[in-house]
C-alpha cells in the first residue's frame, strides 16, 4: 500500500512540475508579446475589430515571433491590419528577432527577417506609409525560405502598379481568401 501511495505522489509531482512549466511559458509569452500587442490594439480605435495574438514560435523560441491574425471585421480594411502590424513593430523596435511569422488562425503563411521588422519599427513614425506598404511584399519569404515576391525595377508607374498588385495578392493569400470563404 505504501508503494502505491509513493507512486501516486511521484505522478502528482511530475504533473505539478509540468503544469508549472506550462504556466511559466504561457505567462512569459503574454508578458513579452501579448501585453505589447494589447497596448497597440487598445491605443488606436481604428484597430477595433482586428483580432490578433502574438507569441513566440512554438511558445519557447524567443527570437522568433508569430503574429497570428484570427479575424478582421467587415469594418476594417487590409490597411488597418497592416497598420496594427506596423504599430506592433514600432512597439518592439528596441528588441532583436530573427524571424517574424505572419500567420492566420494558427497557420504560418509568410515570414520576414527580424532586421526588416526592426526597420519597420524604427521608421513607423517617419516613413511614408504608402512606400512601406507597397514595398512590404518584396521582403516577404515563404516558409521554404524562397522569396514570396520579386523586387521590381523600371518605370515608376509600372513598378508602383506591380508592387500594389503584390501587396493585394499577399493579403489575399495571408487571410482575405479564407475570411471570404466563410
Amino acid at each position: 500500500m505504501g508503494q502505491i501511495v509513493q507512486m501516486n505522489k511521484s505522478k502528482i509531482y511530475k504533473i505539478s512540475f509540468l503544469a508549472v512549466g506550462v504556466l511559466f511559458i504561457l505567462t512569459a509569452n503574454f508578458i513579452r508579446m501579448g501585453i505589447p500587442l494589447l497596448h497597440v490594439l487598445s491605443e488606436d480605435q481604428r484597430n477595433d475589430g482586428i483580432k490578433v495574438i502574438a507569441y513566440y514560435d512554438t511558445l519557447i523560441i524567443p527570437d522568433s515571433i508569430i503574429f497570428d491574425l484570427w479575424d478582421v471585421s467587415v469594418n476594417n480594411s487590409p490597411a488597418d491590419v497592416m497598420r496594427v502590424f506596423l504599430q506592433f513593430s514600432e512597439t518592439l523596435k528596441e528588441r532583436n528577432f530573427s524571424k517574424i511569422y505572419l500567420s492566420f488562425r494558427g497557420n504560418k503563411k509568410f515570414y520576414i527577417q527580424g532586421a526588416y521588422f526592426k526597420t519597420l519599427g524604427n521608421e513607423y513614425n517617419t516613413q511614408n506609409p504608402v512606400y512601406t506598404l507597397r514595398t512590404f511584399p518584396q521582403h516577404l519569404l515563404k516558409l521554404d525560405d524562397s522569396e514570396a515576391y520579386p523586387t521590381w525595377s523600371g518605370g515608376l508607374i509600372g513598378v508602383f502598379s506591380a508592387e500594389i498588385k503584390d501587396l493585394n495578392d499577399f493579403q489575399n493569400v495571408w487571410y482575405i481568401r479564407e475570411i471570404n470563404q466563410e
